[in-house]
């Protein structure tokens, strides 16, 4: 059964490896005739931090920093996202509107990654491995066991770091 790839959910963390793993996307996305939807979630601050904040913080601002500050949060993040994917797709000398769309959602990230694959109906999960400490970080080994749709691990390695492209036959270390 070849079952066509049209939609890729692309979990970034927005760490040092994601214009690579961007990179790598992209190109996937172009090989294929696909669309891809960057997600990247924001984690919610942990019981201990909440706990500090509720302390030395006024109650009155920390109710306005709640209001207003992680919409603005997640604006910023989305547009250092588009920014980025800008400037990779005129390095590839690919067309931005491979990207359909980018979410920045506040949650746990492998559950925020797999309720978009849900609702858009992604064919496909490109993501990181996790960093070079570790050879599966936690969140790509939850994304890899409840996934319903393939994933493509990226490593994250030097060698992940020079190559271009993805099956277009760029890649330096093919030269």
């Amino acid at each position: 059964m070849n079952k066509s790839i049209d939609n890729i959910v692309l979990a970034s963390d927005l760490g040092v490896y994601s214009s690579q793993l961007l990179r790598y996307c992209i190109n996937l996305a172009h090989v294929e005739k696909a669309l891809i939807t960057v997600v990247h979630a924001v984690e919610p601050l942990g019981v201990l931090a909440d706990v500090m904040l509720e302390t030395y913080v006024p109650k009155d601002f920390m109710q306005q920093v709640r209001k207003d500050g992680m919409p603005n949060i997640i604006e910023a993040i989305k547009n250092q996202v588009l920014t980025s994917i800008a400037e990779e797709c005129e390095f590839e000398q690919i067309s931005p509107l491979l990207v359909n769309d980018v979410i920045v959602a506040v949650g746990q990230p492998q559950d925020v990654v797999l309720d978009v694959v849900d609702s858009i109906g992604a064919d496909m999960i490109v993501c990181g491995s996790g960093s070079n400490a570790t050879p599966l970080g936690r969140t790509a080994s939850k994304i890899l066991q409840l996934s319903p749709v393939p994933v493509i691990m990226v490593p994250a390695t030097q060698q992940a770091a020079t190559s271009r492209n993805y099956h277009t036959g760029n890649n330096p270390q093919s030269m």
